[in-house]
């Protein structure tokens, strides 16, 4: 999904979303060092039942990261010279569906998983 397309709908007076922004605990996706996207079946093996989650939503499911970065925050020197910490812009994952999905329901069922932080509805950037 790019700018401008639109992710949002409603049917029959609920929210539907083809895309929400997740922010992970911990590192759930294998992406290569130049890697920013990937099928469900990247997700490592020790969290298959959020495969298995997502594998209902069929075989379009995309997850889409900020940032091509390995997992972890980053120390570099900002230009006043000083040593700052770059929050870990790889654990924000943005989850594609090939057809939209029941924004509340969805939400609150990735919500339960303790992987994930937060889970959100799309912002207006697709990334």
């Amino acid at each position: 999904m790019s700018w401008g397309q639109k992710s949002t709908s409603w049917i029959n007076g609920e929210k539907y979303v083809t895309r929400i922004d997740v922010i992970f605990r911990v590192d759930v996706v294998n992406l290569g060092p130049n890697e920013t996207s990937a099928s469900v079946s990247a997700i490592k093996p020790e969290y298959n039942h959020l495969r298995s989650y997502l594998n209902k939503y069929g075989k379009g499911v995309r997850l889409v990261a900020l940032s091509s970065r390995q997992w972890g925050d980053t120390l570099v020197v900002n230009p006043q010279g000083k040593v700052v910490k770059v929050p870990n812009l790889r654990k924000y994952i943005q989850i594609r569906f090939p057809k939209a999905v029941p924004a509340k329901k969805t939400l609150k069922e990735l919500r339960s998983f303790p992987e994930i932080e937060k889970a959100s509805p799309p912002t207006g950037f697709a990334y």
